[in-house]
């Protein structure tokens, strides 16, 4: 289709030159009775047609015009009917219509690169909107998940603290806190770091959802959360400022109802529809309220085995 569009653009150029040259001959022919060639005045009018060739259909077209009136000019003088050819009369043709054929590659090669830009911004654009439709698209679906757990919420907080009452060890305390979190915030991947006795972060996570972390010592975006207090996710860290084969892409400070600091969770696998700020605001609130019973599960569990180890001394 293309080889036929490029074969009619050509016979159409040609058409037009040829029927350019042809019309300013007769009407030179016509017009000037003893001057067909209008050499004689300021300026020979003959120009034009090459001049317009050239404009219309680049430089070949003005040259070929432009031998054309040549043609013309030395038959008529051959004939007769003209005097002598002027030969720079005929060489001011060829050349106007040179240059007229240059500034017309060169608009042209401007408007071939006006339409290029044009058409990869409108490529751009479509990319944009489909992107910006699918970002609105998982949104959406993301309030509606999140809208339908909303309700459930209370009651598995009430469920974590029933079956935190019935287990007496920090590490199955913990797997609750990241059972939880997996059936209710979308975690896929996460490892719970506990504070010790003396308030520092543990150097080995407390309970995983991921076998493949059970050894990871806390990594510096975790170590950041600790210190800060704040949620951290990897779009506001420095390209070196964590270790990237870590995986972490949020990690979240356990916050008691006093504002101390319990433990962080750090999160290595989370959906795409989950990568949002309300949905990791929900994250933070959810897994504080669980660290919190936690907590007291922990203090109760020491104060139990403090006054089993009472009991233990008076009975001896």
């Amino acid at each position: 289709m293309s080889l036929v569009r490029r074969v009619l653009s050509h016979a159409h150029a040609c058409f037009d030159t040829l029927a350019l040259t042809a019309i300013a001959t007769a009407a030179a022919s016509v017009l000037g009775r003893y001057d067909p060639n209008l050499s004689r005045g300021a300026q020979s009018w003959l120009a034009l047609a090459p001049l317009v060739c050239a404009a219309q259909h680049g430089t070949s077209a003005g040259l070929i015009s432009g031998a054309g009136l040549g043609l013309y000019a030395i038959v008529s003088a051959r004939l007769g009917y003209a005097p002598a050819l002027d030969v720079s009369a005929w060489l001011g043709c060829a050349v106007a219509g040179m240059i007229a054929g240059e500034f017309r590659k060169v608009w042209q090669r401007r408007r071939n690169g006006a339409l290029e830009n044009e058409r990869r911004s409108l490529e751009q654009l479509q990319r944009v909107q489909r992107a910006h439709y699918l970002l609105k698209l998982s949104h959406a679906r993301l309030e509606e998940r999140l809208a339908g757990s909303r309700w459930s919420l209370a009651g598995a907080l009430a469920s974590a603290e029933l079956r935190m009452t019935q287990l007496d060890s920090a590490a199955d305390l913990g797997r609750v806190l990241l059972d939880v979190l997996a059936n209710h915030a979308s975690v896929q991947a996460a490892a719970l770091y506990w504070s010790d006795a003396k308030g520092r972060l543990s150097a080995r996570p407390l309970a995983t959802l991921s076998s493949a972390q059970e050894a990871a010592p806390p990594d510096p975006l975790t170590l950041r959360a600790w210190k800060t207090r704040r949620l951290v996710t990897v779009a506001q860290t420095q390209p070196n400022a964590f270790d990237s084969a870590s995986g972490a892409l949020a990690t979240v400070p356990l916050l008691s109802a006093e504002g101390r600091a319990l433990g962080v969770v750090a999160v290595y696998q989370l959906p795409f529809m989950a990568l949002s700020a309300p949905h990791l605001r929900n994250l933070l609130v959810l897994a504080s309220q669980l660290a919190d019973r936690m907590q007291d599960r922990i203090a109760a569990l020491a104060v139990e085995r403090e006054q089993s180890s009472t009991s233990n001394c008076s009975a001896a």
